[in-house]
């Protein structure tokens, strides 16, 4: 197998940046303008150019990593700033070209869908500074059904019909750890390339964002990019997030870009910038063993540019077992699926980040759970697993006997039911205000 090249980016200090919001808010020109000299000599150095990606005339779509409907200062999306010098480098190349930028974010319409999203984050504005030709909704879109080659979880994929007829699809990730992938970069970008239906008891279609992060996560992005591989990859690295990423990590500042054809070893490169083997990220094992792209390094990689070690910073790595994440919070957690883990613990980063206390509260999911030998004030059941296990039975009887007592008994349905990642923290914060009904 031929090398892959990958071209990595550093630049230290960058001009104009300050360590505080305003990196991300009313940033300086300078502060871009250095960012576009990074993203042009990251495409010169791993593949001779723009002009190498993108011919005149070519309908480009840039896939940012939008995460959800946030302000720029969770630092959980794209930077803007990479946002807007890239349409911008890519502009100068090739001006007549008609480059196009969207998403669908993780949340779906939870957190008010791809139109909010794209404002809220500053990529919108940020695209429109830098020149782009339309900002696309993705999720008010059409969707077509493909075929996965030699696919594994996913056989037949729903993406968005204006990102398989794009001439040009470029994956622009952000440097993430995540709590359920382990990190969020090139590959699980491509969770937005499928549709939020909405979560569907033992229903949600494997290429649907719910379907997705039930389990196997790691294949199903591989397979998203067998079924529509971009056409170029540049990973973000301005600003990362370590820790309980995607939304709940810490801001770190690495000033650095990652950019390759081959999205495999751009996620390989950025793992070891992160101090982080890529083989413990089952997305980029799956790539590899596939053949989706190149990941071991020097045998498969050439780096360009800077060196790995001048770069690297030991990222802190995500937990995603919620059991323990907040004070006064029991999980019961038998038999649960990767999603459900993953979306509570999600929910429980995000309550914790609150500063807000709260005490006798449990929290159930999974198959073939015990009903709790404790009693508590606040007890929500997630999923749909244990509504079909051989002990819902006596889980209905302790949630009787619970709101007999006067407690509030609160249930989350799907498979795997994404929106609690949003829904237990409100319901937390409710009950920590002692205005949670019901």
């Amino acid at each position: 197998m031929e090398k892959a090249k990958v071209a990595l980016i550093h630049r230290d200090p960058l001009p104009g940046a300050t360590g505080g919001d305003e990196d991300v808010l009313d940033y300086p020109p300078e502060s871009v303008a250095a960012i576009e000299e990074m993203i042009e000599r990251a495409f010169r150095l791993s593949v001779g150019g723009v002009k190498e990606v993108i011919e005149p005339g070519q309908r480009v779509f840039l896939k940012p990593n939008c995460f959800a409907n946030v302000p720029p200062t969770s630092y959980a999306s794209l930077d803007p700033r990479v946002m807007e010098a890239l349409c911008r480098a890519i502009k100068r190349a090739v001006p007549d070209c008609y480059l196009m930028m969207g998403d669908s974010p993780s949340l779906g319409k939870v957190l008010g869908g791809s139109r909010q999203a794209m404002q809220n984050t500053g990529l919108e504005a940020a695209a429109q500074r830098g020149g782009i030709n339309e900002v696309v909704y993705l999720d008010e879109t059409e969707l077509i059904e493909v075929d996965v080659p030699a696919g594994k979880a996913i056989k037949k994929a729903r993406v968005f019909k204006v990102l398989a007829e794009a001439d040009v699809l470029i994956d622009v990730p952000k440097m993430k750890t995540h709590i359920e992938g382990y990190v969020t970069m090139a590959l699980k970008n491509w969770n937005g390339v499928i549709v939020w239906d909405g979560s569907l008891p033992f229903g949600s279609h494997p290429s649907a964002m719910e379907g997705s992060h039930r389990s196997d996560l790691g294949q199903k992005m591989v397979d998203l990019h067998k079924a529509l591989p971009p056409h170029f990859t540049i990973l973000d690295g301005i600003l990362g997030m370590e820790g309980q990423g995607p939304h709940a990590g810490v801001r770190v500042d690495m000033n650095c870009i990652i950019a390759s054809r081959d999205p495999v070893a751009v996620d390989a490169v950025a793992c070891l910038v992160m101090g982080i083997d890529p083989f413990e990220v089952p997305a980029i094992r799956i790539a590899h063993h596939e053949g989706v792209g190149n990941a071991r390094m020097p045998e498969e990689i050439e780096v360009a540019g800077a060196r790995i070690e001048e770069v690297r910073r030991y990222f802190k790595r995500p937990v995603g077992d919620p059991a323990g994440a907040v004070p006064g919070v029991d999980v019961y957690e038998t038999g649960t699926c990767p999603g459900c883990m993953a979306m509570i613990r999600g929910a429980l980063d995000g309550f914790a980040a609150s500063g807000r206390q709260v005490e006798k509260v449990g929290i159930l999911a999974g198959w073939n759970v015990p009903a709790p030998a404790l009693d508590y004030d606040l007890f929500i059941t997630v999923g749909d697993c244990w509504k079909t296990s051989p002990t819902k039975g006596e889980i209905d009887a302790y949630l009787d006997r619970l709101r007999e007592q006067g407690a509030k008994a609160v249930d989350f349905p799907g498979c795997s039911p994404v929106y609690v990642f949003v829904e237990i923290n409100d319901t937390l914060q409710a009950f920590a205000d002692g205005v949670l009904e019901g």
